[in-house]
């Protein structure tokens, strides 16, 4: 299957969006319950998010997508591609999150996800 240049673009916001967001996740859930049996007590409307945040390596796994995606856009070999060198066009996340007028990363749920998933 053949995606032009913006369901790429697309498809690599909503990535980066995804990735994060599970990082933040993934960081409140190691320093709110790293030492304890709780588990996180509340799930996300989205069913792909909160399998995402019970995957042991769900960063590695979307840092792969993003990887792959921007391969594609730029017709490149992955191992030609650096991961830092892509999130630091990203620096700003709140610019991403304005153009898909999101207020904050814990609406990423709210983002159509098919992309993600038609990827996959």
């Amino acid at each position: 299957m053949t995606k032009n240049q913006d369901d790429l673009q697309q498809l690599q916001d909503v990535l980066i969006l995804i990735y994060k967001f599970v990082q933040q996740e993934k960081l409140y859930e190691n320093f709110f319950f790293d030492d304890s049996d709780f588990q996180r007590p509340y799930k996300y409307k989205n069913k792909l998010l909160n399998e995402l945040l019970e995957m042991e390596d769900s960063l590695d796994f979307i840092k792969t997508c993003i990887i792959e995606t921007e391969a594609l856009k730029e017709d490149k070999e992955e191992s030609a591609i650096d991961f830092a060198d892509i999130m630091e066009k990203y620096e700003i996340i709140e610019l991403l999150l304005a153009k898909y007028s999101l207020s904050h990363l814990e609406e990423v749920d709210k983002l159509n996800l098919k992309v993600f998933k038609e990827y996959l």
